[in-house]
């Protein structure tokens, strides 16, 4: 996976004053790209009403306190992160010396982490003018919800057992099997969330206080300021031949051969048929019915630790008639949508179509001139732990 740097303007749509970012430093928010503002009517247009033109503002007065912050940027399209709940992801790989006072150790969601209150001092400003902000979640399907962002946070995400931590910080559980063992202690939890945040990743990340939906599914937020994007629905699988086009022009056989070492030959019979190689398609369709896109993908049903991985295979758009154009290695698509409605499409990419509710590594992407889906922006967490 790798980031399109002139891509990476998707994340935000309006330009906003905000403290440059020093060499070297990795918390700046993504780059901003201005959305298309809407022209207003010009006063006694035809077909527009003669409204008084509004009454300018009065000055303010000499020695009155700074004028009012700007608004916030409108998020064109921001990743959304299940940590207990829908949380916006402002921005990745942030500084975890801007976290203040003790992490908090945070669960109920798919993975444990670590919550930290950001330092106002030298967090960025463009996080904070966030909160407030009014967004409306979309899932695989359109729209899930709206809601207002929360006060932003640091959030610490690493795939970890407790016991794993535990080893690290010298303190050793109990033998369970030995005989009249204590019970096995807990790593207490502010040690556990000083590990988290020391091991995790650190993303700042805005909770959504939702005021329409229960926001189940979210995959991705836009700022409700903004003109409502075209979302492309699932309709169903790909039909045989989109299959074979696809199976022939992005070498899925060799690829499949290569997921599995020691697996004999696979011929396109086999391969389709074999319930540890499986490759899924799906249409999507816009608003009135026709499809937009093809797409496919690989999903292992039945891997065991060792087990080679079939998505080494590329997500892949089908093309007619009877091409394919491969895109990023070991995601699958979860939505599809036009933000700007400019006709390039953008991709909502999971690490696994089969629970998309829970995932936390999650991936933009944008298709580049030619078609194919390139990342720019990719939620990824680190594993500590005992390897295969």
């Amino acid at each position: 996976v790798h980031e399109v740097r002139e891509q990476g303007a998707l994340h935000a749509a309006a330009p906003a004053r905000a403290r440059p970012a020093a060499r070297g430093e990795r918390g700046a928010p993504l780059p901003l790209r201005p959305a298309p503002v809407p022209r207003a009517p010009v006063h006694g247009e035809q077909g527009v009403s003669a409204a008084p033109p509004p009454a300018p503002a009065p000055p303010a007065p000499a020695g009155d306190a700074e004028a009012a912050p700007e608004p916030a940027p409108a998020l064109a399209a921001a990743l959304v992160a299940p940590l207990d709940g829908p949380h916006v992801v402002l921005a990745r790989e942030i500084p975890k010396a801007w976290a203040l006072g003790m992490p908090r150790l945070r669960d109920g969601g798919p993975a444990v982490w670590a919550e930290s209150t950001l330092d106002p001092a030298v967090a960025s400003r463009e996080l904070w003018a966030q909160a407030g902000a009014e967004v409306i979640l979309y899932g695989r399907e359109g729209e899930v919800c709206r809601g207002r962002l929360q006060a932003p946070t640091l959030a610490s995400v690493v795939f970890a057992e407790a016991e794993v931590l535990a080893a690290e910080a010298e303190v050793s559980p109990p033998d369970e099997g030995a005989p009249n063992a204590a019970p096995p202690q807990d790593l207490p939890p502010g040690m556990e969330a000083r590990l988290r945040l020391e091991r995790g990743v650190a993303w700042a990340v805005a909770a959504v206080e939702p005021a329409t939906g229960d926001c189940a599914g979210a995959l991705w937020a836009r700022s409700a300021r903004l003109p409502a994007p075209l979302v492309l629905r699932p309709s169903g699988p790909w039909r045989p031949a989109e299959r074979r086009a696809a199976w022939r022009a992005a070498r899925l056989l060799d690829v499949a051969a290569l997921g599995y070492e020691g697996l004999p030959p696979l011929d396109e019979a086999l391969a389709q048929t074999d319930a540890r190689v499986l490759v899924e398609g799906r249409r999507w369709r816009g608003p009135a019915g026709r499809v937009q896109r093809v797409l496919g993908w690989f999903e292992d049903l039945d891997a065991a630790c060792g087990d080679g991985d079939p998505r080494l295979a590329p997500m892949w758009v089908v093309r007619a008639p009877g091409g394919a154009l491969a895109g990023p290695r070991d995601w699958v698509p979860l939505a599809v949508f036009d933000a700007d409605r400019d006709g390039r499409v953008e991709y909502v990419l999971g690490r696994d179509a089969l629970d998309p509710d829970t995932l936390v590594e999650r991936a933009l992407a944008r298709e580049n001139l030619a078609g194919v889906p390139e990342v720019f922006e990719a939620l990824e967490v680190p594993f500590v732990g005992c390897p295969c």
